[in-house]
């Protein structure tokens, strides 16, 4: 009986200590699970914590003016110019014109390529002079118009190549050719070009370099690095290539128009003539005006961009001293280069974001848009308003 008594004791023995270790394998697994679970939460929580810190600066940079500067410059400087890419197709990079050209040459070349700015380069060497700007087309010819107190004159004597090239009946040109200063580049480009000084960037320097330039006047900068056959130059960038390359971040932008918007704006009623129209954006310096109805709403816009649809054409039926403003604009418009149909005006209103805008401007190609409000003029937006206002 002892014996029994002992091998069950014994029995009973092992199987307590098996189940103390089955006991302690399952307590090292759950706390193990623990463990893990603890961690996974503690990594959601520092994920959470990130999460939540990146909003807030987001929130911040999107809805100050100060912040929004510092995201944009962080983004320019980011970007190399040898790294930003051209967004037109049809337009060679680099483009560039010669001195020897006639002006008239010049312009109608622009005009077709739908170029509103060129550098020029001297016939003397790789040099680059200065730039030919198509916002001076509007200067000259309303200048000159006023000078002669008429249309200008019918004929071409003064630049036989005018027939030559078919445009002995273009008002544009002619109006253009006959005022004093273009008179005085001799059949170069030379004195025009140098009007406007052209600005060229090594291609390791960041865009923000680049952005003041193009935030002051300039539409066009040059970037080094090319071979002597393009004077120099790698490529051309425009306000629109700088826009695009900004499109992203600033469709983030919380902050509203009128926080940056012009106001007030220039408008001419549509029974106005063309010639009106002309002479308000050279007098008041501006790239385009807003045509209106009788009762004040915006039905059109008259641009810069109308000026080399103009000049483009051999002729328009009716003279802008006649013409009204409706009238030519559907004129040229219709009869202009073959190009993507453009809607006639693009508004926004005063409470919408910079970043609704910016979408808006980058899928319609346009340099500008009105603010308008009950469909009234208001203030108008532009690439130059953005770049200057945003990167103080």
């Amino acid at each position: 009986i002892p014996a029994i008594h002992l091998k069950r004791t014994q029995s009973g023995a092992v199987r307590e200590r098996r189940r103390e270790t089955e006991r302690s394998a399952r307590g090292e697994k759950q706390a193990a699970r623990g463990h893990q679970a603890a961690r996974g939460a503690e990594g959601e929580e520092e994920q959470l914590d990130t999460m939540s810190l990146e909003e807030g600066m987001a929130k911040l940079e999107l809805n100050t003016p100060e912040s929004v500067g510092e995201m944009i410059k962080s983004t320019l400087e980011s970007i190399k110019c040898a790294d930003i890419k051209s967004t037109s197709s049809k337009v060679p990079q680099p483009m560039f014109l010669e001195e020897e050209q006639a002006p008239a040459e010049a312009f109608h070349k622009m005009a077709n390529m739908s170029v509103r700015a060129c550098p020029v380069r001297s016939g003397a060497g790789p040099e680059l002079i200065g730039t030919l700007d198509l916002r001076d087309t509007v200067k000259f010819f309303v200048e000159e118009s006023k000078r002669e107190n008429k249309t200008p004159k019918d004929d071409a004597s003064f630049d036989p190549n005018l027939k030559l090239m078919g445009w002995e009946k273009s008002e544009a040109i002619k109006g253009i050719l006959h005022h004093p200063e273009v008179k005085k580049a001799e059949k170069s480009l030379k004195y025009l070009a140098k009007m406007r000084p052209f600005q060229v960037f090594a291609p390791e320097d960041s865009l923000v370099q680049v952005a003041s330039a193009l935030a002051h006047g300039k539409h066009i900068v040059g970037i080094s690095g090319g071979p002597p056959e393009t004077a120099g130059l790698s490529k051309i960038i425009t306000q629109r290539m700088l826009f695009q390359a900004l499109a992203q971040s600033l469709q983030k932008v919380k902050m509203t128009v009128e926080e940056i918007m012009t106001s007030p704006v220039h408008t001419i009623p549509c029974t106005a003539t063309a010639f009106d129209g002309f002479n308000l954006m050279a007098t008041k310096d501006v790239s385009g005006v807003a045509v209106v109805d009788e009762d004040g709403c915006i039905i059109h816009n008259m641009s810069s961009k109308d000026m080399k649809l103009w000049v483009a054409h051999k002729e328009v039926a009716k003279g802008v001293q006649e013409a009204s403003v409706e009238d030519f604009l559907s004129a040229v418009r219709r009869d202009g280069p073959k190009e993507k149909t453009r809607v006639p005006v693009c508004t926004c209103h005063k409470t919408d974001t910079i970043g609704h805008v910016a979408g808006m401007l980058a899928s319609t190609g346009y340099h500008h848009m009105w603010v308008v409000e009950d469909k009234h003029p208001i203030g108008v937006i532009s690439l130059t308003d953005i770049f200057k206002r945003l990167l103080k």
